[in-house]
């Protein structure tokens, strides 16, 4: 006994070096570099089908300039997309607008990387000037959900009379009503609309208002839920977005979009 006393701090000693050796032989945790992420924009240009969306196409321009991987998850709606990165389990949210933040507990990665422009959109040749705002009471209004809970039409109340309008369920339904005379206009950002008249073969069918009245960034998001969502990875993605948008990335992006749905 005495002599196997003599040997326990010896064989105590030993245990603590192997044990800090293999401790050594784990890496440290760094912030994460595979990301997954949704690409469900509230308008068409943001969608992610087939992976040929703006954002899509936007998501690997980010992850080369960040050093990062990310990992475009499918799903079905809006709804199922927003659940999942309100828990967390979508570490990012691609093409955020403002009102993302009254879904779920989010942070915007600033620069935002697009200024969306909105202007008001008629059918070609109905107005004679299109620098003066007409009378919109008594026109019929188009819009769709999305438009209302971002704030979009906030700043024409008072000039429309939006009880009257029509309500439809996305932008691409909004430009079929005008071309259909169940409408007289609509609001929309002209690089987003563009998308939506390639679609339907309608390029020359609407035209607007000069005036800009309704501006609205659109933002790199992070779920507050996320493990993933640490000041490193802030600070890669904000870096990688000054860089893409000192190179204009966003909109040769959505003019690349553009001229890949020409005839």
């Amino acid at each position: 006994m005495i002599k196997s006393r003599a040997f326990l701090p010896l064989l105590l000693g030993v245990g603590l070096l192997a044990a800090n050796a293999a401790q050594a032989d784990i890496p440290v945790p760094e912030s994460c570099t595979n990301i997954v992420a949704v690409a469900l924009g509230t308008q068409p240009a943001y969608s992610n089908e087939q992976g040929t969306g703006v954002d899509a196409q936007l998501s690997r321009e980010l992850a080369k300039q960040a050093g990062i991987k990310i990992n475009l998850l499918p799903v079905d709606s809006y709804e199922e997309g927003l659940r999942a990165f309100a828990s967390g389990q979508v570490d990012m949210w691609l093409s955020a607008r403002l009102d993302l933040l009254e879904h779920a507990d989010a942070l915007l990665i600033e620069p935002a990387y697009w200024q969306a422009r909105y202007q008001l959109w008629f059918r070609y040749a109905e107005l004679t000037d299109l620098k003066q705002t007409p009378a919109l009471r008594g026109l019929r209004a188009v819009y769709w959900p999305a438009q209302i809970e971002q704030g979009l039409l906030t700043p024409w109340l008072g000039e429309m009379d939006v009880q009257q309008g029509l309500e439809v369920a996305n932008q691409r339904e909004a430009v079929q009503a005008i071309l259909n005379g169940k409408a007289d206009f609509l609001l929309a950002d002209g690089y987003e609309l563009d998308l939506s008249l390639q679609a339907l073969a309608a390029q020359d069918e609407l035209e607007a208002l000069a005036q800009v009245r309704v501006t609205e960034s659109v933002y790199i998001a992070l779920s507050n839920n996320s493990a993933c969502n640490d000041p490193a990875l802030q600070g890669k993605l904000s870096q990688a977005l000054r860089e893409l948008n000192k190179r204009s990335v966003a909109k040769k992006l959505l003019q690349k979009k553009q001229a890949s749905l020409k005839p």
